[in-house]
């Protein structure tokens, strides 16, 4: 696998112990995680290096997430997203909170289900 390119995925989450275990279990599967806490650290994170995958929370502290995903979509539509939340997902999507095509994870989850949501195929550890 020398040579090839690592996928590099965005985490904002603000709760750090969340944060910390998906970057952990990301980067045991071969992957390059940037944690961000809040939406305007992911902006700046992906200003210096643009994501291929976005895992977010759906509602933090600086606002929701759709606001950055949209900026995000601007420069590159193909960037992949999965939306996480405590909330359910039939209300996120009755409340079209999120498009109808974004992925959605609800919290609790298993690293299986996150894995498949961010169409990640992990390199061997």
């Amino acid at each position: 696998m020398a040579g090839r390119p690592l996928t590099t995925v965005l985490i904002i989450e603000d709760d750090a112990k969340i944060r910390s275990f998906i970057a952990a279990t990301l980067e045991h599967y071969g992957l390059l995680a940037t944690e961000c806490a809040s939406l305007a650290e992911a902006r700046r994170a992906a200003m210096q290096a643009f994501p291929d995958v976005v895992l977010t929370d759906l509602i933090l502290a600086d606002g929701k997430a759709m606001e950055l995903i949209t900026w995000l979509r601007a420069r590159n539509p193909r960037v992949r997203v999965t939306f996480m939340s405590g909330f359910n997902e039939s209300s996120v999507r009755d409340n079209e909170w999120i498009a109808a095509e974004d992925a959605f994870l609800a919290k609790p989850f298993d690293i299986s289900q996150m894995l498949r949501l961010l169409a990640i195929q992990p390199q061997a550890a």
